[in-house]
């Protein structure tokens, strides 16, 4: 079940929109921490 699911993705993340979306979202996460440590929470 695994492998069928890590081939659905591998699919899924070989599309251009796939990596906008996830480039969107890591960039989201990483300005999200950076603020948190600057506001020293």
């Amino acid at each position: 079940m695994l492998v069928a699911f890590a081939g659905v993705l591998r699919g899924w993340l070989r599309r251009p929109v796939a990596r906008r979306v996830l480039d969107r979202v890591t960039g989201t996460v990483v300005i999200a921490f950076g603020l948190r440590l600057a506001m020293g929470d």
